[in-house]
């Protein structure tokens, strides 16, 4: 995907109007993922936050 930006100078440029780069983006190469698994104990720890502060408006106003 290119992006373009138009300019007041129309010296020859990349696009069909005289359009200047102003980035170019390319598609990432497969790669294994950054993130490490989620383990168990990191599952528990979310649930516990859910049930800690996941609160009906009734619950919340008392």
């Amino acid at each position: 995907m290119r992006l373009y930006c138009h300019v007041d100078d129309h010296e020859p440029g990349v696009g069909d109007r005289g359009e200047h780069h102003l980035i170019q983006l390319w598609a990432a190469p497969e790669a294994p993922p950054v993130h490490p698994e989620l383990t168990e104990a990191d599952l528990t720890r979310r649930r516990s936050y859910k049930d800690d502060f996941d609160q009906s408006v009734a619950a919340w106003r008392q």
